[in-house]
Formats: structure tokens, C-alpha cells, sequence
């Protein structure tokens, strides 16, 4: 059985884990603890932590589409600024997240009823 989960317990776990994350990372700055752990090269991770939400339970309108173009940014974004890919590399794959997210409102989101039916 899966429990249910509306909106403001998402939108309230998301902005409790931003605060978590926030404060962790502040902390881990103060201790000097290496350059992977600056404020400066983990920025992506606040877009993943707003879209993820969203993509996981969707929005009210039961749209999942833009979170996931957020989400993917972010992940493109954190990659490039460990240095992993740049985005030279990577920017047609923001084209790809695009699409997905158009992909994925279109076959999630319910048929529109016509004025007709209404």
C-alpha cells in the first residue's frame, strides 16, 4: 500500500532538507574541509533539491515535466562544476532534458476534456 503525499508534506520535506543541507555545508565550509565541500561548486545541488520534489510526486496539476528540466539542469550544472563534463561538452543535453520534460507532461497529463464533454 503506498501512502499518499500531498503537496504541502512535499513542499515542507523539501524545504526541511534545503535547511539541512544548507547548514551542513555552511558548517563544512567553516571547518576548511577541502575545495569539493565550497559553496561555490555545489550551487547545483539547491536546483536538484527543488526539482526532485516535484518530479517524484508531480506538481497539483499532476505535471511532472518542468521538474525534471530543473533536475536534469542541476545534475548538468553539478557535473560541470566537478569538473567531470563541461558544458561545452553537455549543452545538447540540456536540449535533451527539454524534450524529456515535453515527452513526459504529454504522456503523463490526463487528455483534456473537450468543451463539448465539459
Amino acid at each position: 500500500m503506498e501512502a499518499a503525499v500531498d503537496r504541502q508534506q512535499a513542499k515542507q520535506t523539501t524545504t526541511g532538507a534545503v535547511f539541512i543541507a544548507s547548514g551542513v555545508l555552511l558548517f563544512i565550509s567553516q571547518l576548511d574541509w577541502g575545495p569539493i565541500w565550497s559553496l561555490g561548486r555545489l550551487w547545483p545541488v539547491v536546483l536538484i533539491a527543488v526539482g526532485l520534489p516535484s518530479l517524484l510526486f508531480g506538481d497539483k496539476d499532476g505535471h511532472r515535466g518542468g521538474s525534471l528540466s530543473i533536475t536534469l539542469s542541476g545534475v548538468l550544472f553539478f557535473l560541470h562544476t566537478l569538473r567531470i563534463m563541461s558544458l561545452r561538452q553537455s549543452w545538447p543535453l540540456f536540449i535533451v532534458a527539454a524534450g524529456a520534460a515535453m515527452f513526459l507532461d504529454g504522456i503523463v497529463r490526463p487528455a483534456a476534456k473537450s468543451k463539448k464533454e465539459a
